[in-house]
């Protein structure tokens, strides 16, 4: 008795030696007190400017609707809500593109009652808050400080960044699964003290699940994770180890059920792709692309863009000057500090060091092996794929980067770590989602909204329209054509038919002699020209006299071939 009574005053004494603030009253109702600095109002603020930016990307209008990108996604989309998943929406024909990002917009437009250009624009408000809000989330289980956290957590939007115009923001299947993507590491990425619920094997295997099911080369991530987890896996019970397989792979089962199902309604197709041509110069083209994406994320194809010498001034020259900047004193050291980390501590793992070790080396090991891996995503010719790739392993790294730094800053600076950053990314948050200029433009326009009301009243049948025309006009009615996309390269169509329906576009485009029976070969009974452009122009002189004109409104031409 006499002993407790004398550690319960020590400890009371202890209680008000640390802080009389804590000590309200009676000293014996006091609660103990955390002797850890006052908390800092980062975690409000960043949650304010999250739900900020998606206020803002809401009230706005849509990012780069013509785009490319956007504009397939957004047909697609339409086509989806049909229950046409798997048919390219400018071709017309069935194709092999991940189609579960697109069959969940369809649905939720048949829920909510919008159409696809709706969408596509609520879409664009989540995806961008809701990636830094699952970042966020990655970081809770990271072995860094809680100031490491916070600094990594206000700088994402810089590591968004690129000289691709915001390319964060266009409503895209990658885009869309990172948000899966990085809740999925989060919670498979946790110190091995902490062991997983059910219901958190469940969700992990989900959200890994979704994010491979909505863009296929997440693949190379997943599979760096798995095999991270395998080098540093510590002795467990073999029993829960299963329970807790089993759980992540009903997690899975859903997102991997329909790209079963898309696999076998294409199953017919799938020879064809065993052509699909490749890049020529490998493996030394594949090396310099990675070499590219590795330092500067793939940019360097737009360093003819970034002419900011023969602009000394405007906010464009600034915002150029600023990428070069970004990627050669934040991602060349990046890349340069996550194989120093690897070779420094790959002798260190051994049994009895410390559990937030084993988590640190684990991520490290996981960012490793996707930069590695990604190489491989560059046999299919779009280097863009291997700089989204490599974008997780640079999240991943992030907060270890701005850990070590900070622990080698002086304590003025160190204290000010944390302003500094939140000041910069709310700038480049604020930057990227409040554009005040194109490509933030809304569609549809008038003129648009006037032919889709034409062309709905059509029978079936292919309508031939130049690239341009088409991004304008398949996101708002459904229409087939043709598209010359890439060098003949449609959208992940086989090489034999992407072959034969470019030169067929061609064939049409110049009014070759042999025009007419092309276009009876495949359907083509009306063509469509923008008079806007030169090349509308060029087209409709040349088919003017050809059929006859059954519409002609806003610089559109359509015209009934003969």
């Amino acid at each position: 008795m006499g002993q407790g009574w004398g550690s319960r005053a020590q400890t009371v004494l202890g209680e008000i030696r640390l802080g009389l603030s804590n000590v309200q009253g009676d000293p014996s109702q006091s609660k103990p007190r955390d002797a850890s600095p006052p908390k800092e109002p980062g975690g409000r603020i960043l949650a304010g400017v999250i739900g900020a930016c998606s206020v803002a990307l809401w009230f706005q209008p849509s990012f780069a609707p013509e785009s490319p990108d956007v504009a397939f996604h957004t047909a697609k989309v339409l086509r989806s809500v049909g229950g046409e998943y798997f048919i390219d929406p400018f071709a017309g024909v069935p194709t092999l593109y991940p189609s579960l990002f697109h069959a969940a917009l369809a649905w939720t437009a048949r829920l909510v009652g919008t159409d696809a250009v709706g969408t596509m624009h609520g879409a664009q408000a989540l995806v961008f808050p809701a990636m830094w809000a699952a970042y966020v989330y990655l970081l809770r289980d990271m072995d860094v400080s809680k100031a490491a956290a916070r600094v990594s957590a206000f700088i994402f939007p810089v590591v968004l960044y690129a000289p691709t115009s915001r390319y964060v923001l266009l409503v895209t299947p990658a885009n869309f699964s990172f948000p899966f993507l990085l809740c999925g590491l989060g919670l498979a990425i946790r110190p091995p003290s902490q062991t997983d619920t059910n219901m958190r094997a469940l969700l992990k295997g989900l959200c890994l699940a979704l994010a491979v099911a909505l863009w296929w080369p997440n693949a190379v991530v997943v599979a760096a994770l798995c095999m991270g987890l395998l080098i540093h896996r510590t002795p467990r019970p073999l029993l829960r180890d299963w329970r807790q397989l089993l759980w992540s792979t009903g997690g899975a089962l859903p997102a991997v059920g329909f790209v079963a199902w898309q696999l076998w309604q294409l199953r017919a197709l799938l020879l064809g792709y065993t052509g699909y041509p490749r890049s020529t110069g490998l493996p030394w083209q594949s090396v310099v692309s990675f070499c590219d994406t590795l330092v500067l994320r793939g940019s360097s194809q737009f360093f003819s863009e970034m002419r900011f010498w023969s602009q000394p001034t405007g906010f464009g020259s600034l915002q150029q000057l600023f990428a070069l900047l970004m990627f050669v004193f934040a991602v060349v050291p990046l890349s340069l500090l996550i194989l120093y980390r690897m070779a420094a501590h790959a002798y260190s793992l051994r049994n009895g060091i410390s559990e937030g070790a084993v988590q640190r080396e684990l991520v490290l090991t996981v960012a490793l092996l996707i930069l590695a891996g990604s190489v491989a995503v560059h046999v299919v010719g779009k280097p863009a794929h291997v700089q989204r790739v490599q974008f997780v392993a640079f999240a991943l790294a992030l907060p270890f980067v701005v850990d070590w730094l900070s622990s080698r800053l002086p304590p003025a600076l160190r204290s000010r770590m944390t302003l500094v950053s939140a000041l910069v990314g709310v700038s480049m948050a604020i930057f990227v989602v409040c554009h005040w200029r194109p490509p933030f433009v809304r569609y549809p326009s008038a003129r648009v909204i006037a032919l889709a009301s034409v062309l709905q009243g059509l029978p079936e049948a292919r309508i031939f329209m130049l690239e341009h025309t088409a991004r304008l006009v398949a996101p708002v009615v459904r229409v087939s054509s043709f598209v010359g996309y890439h060098d003949g390269l449609y959208y992940n169509q086989d090489a034999r038919s992407s072959a034969d329906m470019l030169q067929a576009y061609e064939l049409l485009r110049d009014r070759s002699p042999r025009w007419s029976a092309v276009a009876r070969s495949y359907n083509v009974r009306y063509l469509l020209a923008d008079t806007q452009s030169s090349a509308g122009r060029a087209l409709w002189a040349r088919y003017w006299n050809d059929g006859s004109l059954i519409y002609s409104a806003y610089n559109w031409r359509l015209v009934a071939l003969r």
